[in-house]
């Protein structure tokens, strides 16, 4: 936000504890001789940045406040690199490739680790967004090309993410791919069964009628020629099957 001849930058600097993505509000008021800093948590992230200008080191102290603003910011991608290789590590062993298992948990971890990813996402899409204007300004003199450098480095780290988010939609449409395999085999299983049994069940329903006159009913060996004849139909069931290659 500009204001007469100041200039305010809000940023977030991003940690992860135990697995979860938190942030904390950063604020620039800068203007063209002065850089004003305020943090909600005390860390170390400019640390090395506040020794060069203590100890004189560097082109901190030579340069315009543009070139703190780039090393600030530039500190704040790095921060960012940093959380992003931790959230790849969160749930890094339970969801690789080669442990993928359509089970609730696998899925319920990949989806807390696009949730995850998703927030990140749109936490850098709005640090490349503030870089992106801070090319516009015109309240102080900034040189462009420390800008279109972090714009660069932001707009790496965003393919990388989404990068990251296509592989967990790619487990996601592999653990549907598989329970719907299984459903398949187990659809055809069930299938085959129940064209086995069909018509074995339809002439025990017959032979099971009590009707009077029933001239096989009062056969000899009638039983046996029912019991052959049903074996004979499930062989055949069973070979057209094979034939097919069914199962």
């Amino acid at each position: 936000m500009e204001l007469d001849n100041v200039l305010f930058i809000g940023l977030k600097i991003l940690k992860t504890d135990d697995k979860n993505l938190n942030n904390e509000q950063l604020i620039f008021v800068v203007s063209a001789n002065m850089l004003w800093s305020l943090q909600e948590n005390d860390n170390n992230h400019f640390q090395w940045i506040r020794n060069r200008l203590s100890e004189g080191k560097g082109q901190v102290r030579s340069k315009k406040v543009d070139y703190l603003i780039f090393l600030l910011i530039e500190s704040l991608i790095v921060n960012y690199e940093e959380t992003f290789e931790n959230l790849l590590n969160a749930d890094g062993d339970s969801i690789k490739v080669t442990n993928i298992n359509p089970t609730p948990y696998f899925t319920k971890k990949v989806e807390e680790q696009k949730r995850r990813m998703l927030n990140f996402k749109k936490a850098t899409l709005s640090l490349r967004n503030t870089v992106v204007k801070l090319e516009t300004i015109s309240v102080i003199p900034m040189d462009s090309k420390y800008f279109t450098e972090l714009k660069e480095q932001a707009n790496n780290l965003i393919d990388e993410i989404d990068f990251e988010l296509f592989e967990l939609d790619s487990k996601t449409n592999l653990i549907f791919a598989i329970q719907g395999h299984r459903l398949n085999e187990i659809m055809r299983t069930l299938t085959l069964v129940s064209v086995v049994f069909i018509p074995l069940t339809f002439l025990a329903g017959v032979y099971g009628m009590n009707f009077e006159y029933m001239p096989e009913l009062k056969w000899h060996y009638g039983y046996l020629i029912l019991l052959g004849l049903m074996a004979a139909i499930t062989v055949s069931i069973v070979i057209y099957f094979k034939n097919k290659k069914w199962f």
